[in-house]
């Protein structure tokens, strides 16, 4: 239960604990990333199952079975991508529902709205705003208006992309190779390689694009 770590949750803190929980089973945020809450237990809990059913840590094997969709959710990096309570973990592991995202009303909201958090709401209006300025005012040398407007849209949805693929819209690092690992480090490479690659494509698009017409 490891109640060194234990402490009352606040909601409106973006961090509170910095390195302090069990190795392989405390949760990112339990290392400053966010504010633990009840999804830091969740996850504990769905390292815990992965151990009962391969005997090892989630670093070490994922459990690959019937149950292997319950731990990844449990053990999200995102705490918005896990269950939202223990009742509802509950009901998963019994068959009464699939799993899902903690709140299927927040599915489709953008990065920094999902939450509902005020300052993550402010944070994300002036950087999607920034995104639009600084796209609208690129100038191409010798570009037609539509080939200028095109290289403005394409910058607008790389920085849109790229946003997205970072903050694990819809939770797509579960189903790419490193972005779905439980080691740290594998899954920073994993977002710098996306991200890059990400980047290749749409302007490697673009260019194709341009030529055609």
């Amino acid at each position: 239960i490891d109640f060194n770590a234990a402490k009352m949750a606040h909601e409106e803190k973006s961090k509170d604990t910095v390195l302090i929980g069990t190795s392989g089973y405390a949760a990112p945020e339990q290392y400053g990333f966010a504010s633990s809450n009840a999804q830091t237990d969740i996850y504990a809990v769905g390292v815990l199952l992965n151990e009962l059913l391969t005997g090892k840590l989630i670093g070490d094997e994922m459990y690959i079975g019937r149950l292997a969709g319950v731990i990844r959710k449990c053990t999200a990096f995102d705490p918005e991508q896990r269950y939202i309570s223990i009742s509802q973990l509950k009901k998963a592991l019994s068959g009464q529902n699939k799993p899902a995202y903690s709140n299927s009303g927040r599915n489709y909201m953008p990065p920094g709205f999902r939450s509902k958090t005020p300052w993550k709401m402010v944070a994300g209006s002036i950087g999607y705003l920034l995104y639009l300025l600084f796209s609208i005012i690129i100038e191409v040398e010798g570009a037609s208006v539509f080939s200028l407007w095109l290289n403005r849209f394409t910058v607008l949805f790389i920085f849109l992309s790229m946003t997205f693929f970072a903050a694990n819209y819809q939770n797509i690092h579960m189903h790419l190779p490193l972005t779905s690992s439980s080691n740290r480090v594998i899954k920073a490479i994993g977002l710098l390689v996306g991200s890059f690659l990400i980047f290749i494509i749409l302007m490697s698009l673009l260019v194709i694009f341009e030529t055609l017409i």
